[in-house]
């Protein structure tokens, strides 16, 4: 299995896994919507909401790359975004 396909591999799986991940973290939030609407917004819930704005950029920027070396980028953001906000 060369580089290019393990990239391929690991981007398909990276797509897959943001949009179960945004899917789940936008159906605690509509059940959670009167902690949203709060006026001091529970550190948990604003953690969700961190991870759903990181999560749609990552996806609006990468989310349709074609290009091996955008899916490559792409792959790194991902690792960032995971490892910054833990």
């Amino acid at each position: 299995m060369g580089l290019d396909s393990k990239i391929t591999s690991l981007d398909k799986k990276t797509k897959k896994q943001v949009r179960e991940t945004l899917k789940s973290i936008n159906i605690a939030l509509k059940l959670n919507s009167a902690k949203t609407k709060a006026k001091k917004v529970p550190s948990d819930i604003r953690k969700l909401m961190t991870w759903r704005n990181e999560l749609e950029a990552w996806q609006s920027a990468y989310g349709k790359a074609e290009d091996l070396m955008m899916k490559a980028e792409g792959l790194g953001a991902f690792n960032e975004i995971c490892t910054r906000l833990g």
